[in-house]
């Protein structure tokens, strides 16, 4: 039965060479889009996943609204005295770690130099709340 079922499916690709090209070509095009859209979400999702606490974690951002309630800019950071200042308010906040880019940084070592690519400056606490 199947025999017969690819039999005609070939024989029909061969008559309509055209049409069938347009159809495995929109087959192939929505495939491809939904394995693209199904690799970002999944990215998304799992996001600070390796951290075994990365339900308790909070990223604070801010935004800046028109007179008319719209969100006109919204940023991914805060000031760096908001984190203290967040911790001494909210009793129920258990640790805040702040993280500041400093971008690309020279180091020596001994007698060698080397440029560290994207570096950070970072809380002491930082590596206490990986854990």
């Amino acid at each position: 039965m199947i025999k017969n079922y690819l039999r005609s499916a070939f024989r029909n690709i061969a008559r309509h060479k055209f049409i069938s090209f347009i159809n495995i070509f929109g087959l192939t095009i929505g495939l491809t889009c939904c394995l693209l859209i199904l690799t970002y979400i999944v990215k998304e999702l799992s996001y600070d996943k390796f951290n075994h606490n990365a339900s308790n974690i909070y990223r604070v951002s801010r935004s800046f609204n028109t007179g008319d309630g719209i969100v006109n800019l919204h940023l991914g950071a805060v000031a760096p005295p908001f984190g203290p200042l967040l911790k001494n308010e909210f009793p129920d906040i258990k640790m805040v770690t702040r993280l500041f880019p400093n971008g690309d940084v020279v180091l020596r070592y001994k007698e060698k130099l080397f440029t560290e690519m994207g570096s950070y400056f970072a809380d002491e606490n930082f590596l206490n709340s990986l854990i």
